[in-house]
């Protein structure tokens, strides 16, 4: 069980633990819940609730200084921020440090995948018609660098109640996600080949922050 407590302190850490919300999980899917790939293991780990909302409203506040940009390929439709030439800033570079732990955490408890560092840290809002098609975020096969992304992290930042829509698809699960522990605050985390989509939003704005976990390139 992960403990928010544990974490170390910096000076722009403490807010993570003084506005952190009541953190609850991680929560497992079924081990036996894949029936694409024979991988006995959860495909998702979530920690409800562990951002507070004042957090993800300060996060917010800052990413959206930026403007978005609009995609539209035909089968995705939505505006994202790019954070990543950001995160640097003092007071952005909070976001990573407890992400990390995060990542560490369902690392070593669930995915047990060779790992460096959490990156490309991507502000996403959708609003009415807007949604993003079947995707993962690993590419090994055609991918040049020296890393591969092995995990997908996905902050929710708008309450349920605020949008209709926006449901989460998994091609390679019998059992969506749980709904009930996707709030505001909680923190998502798949591998980064599993196979999702978002729904079409049908009312209302759905806002979440997606980063992805590097490490060494597969063999």
């Amino acid at each position: 069980m992960y403990d928010r407590n544990d974490m170390s302190n910096g000076d722009e850490y403490d807010a993570v633990k003084s506005e952190g919300g009541a953190m609850h999980g991680p929560f497992f899917g079924s081990d036996m819940d894949y029936h694409v790939i024979n991988y006995k293991k959860s495909p998702y780990v979530i920690y409800d609730n562990f951002f507070h909302s004042t957090l993800c409203d300060k996060l917010l506040n800052i990413a959206e200084q930026f403007p978005y940009k609009k995609y539209n390929d035909g089968k995705s439709r939505f505006e994202y921020i790019s954070l990543n030439e950001n995160l640097e800033r003092k007071d952005l570079r909070w976001i990573k440090r407890p992400l990390t732990e995060l990542v560490e955490d369902a690392n070593n408890t669930n995915f047990m995948v060779d790992i460096n560092s959490v990156e490309f840290f991507n502000l996403f809002k959708f609003e009415i018609g807007d949604h993003r098609g079947w995707r993962h975020d690993c590419d090994w096969f055609f991918n040049g660098l020296a890393f591969d992304k092995k995990l997908t992290v996905i902050i929710e930042l708008s309450d349920p109640d605020e949008y209709e829509g926006g449901e989460y698809g998994e091609y390679m699960s019998t059992i969506p996600f749980p709904k009930q522990h996707l709030n505001r605050g909680s923190v998502l985390i798949i591998p980064a080949y599993y196979y999702y989509n978002i729904d079409d939003i049908l009312a209302g704005t759905r806002k979440m922050l997606i980063a992805n976990v590097i490490g060494p390139k597969f063999r």
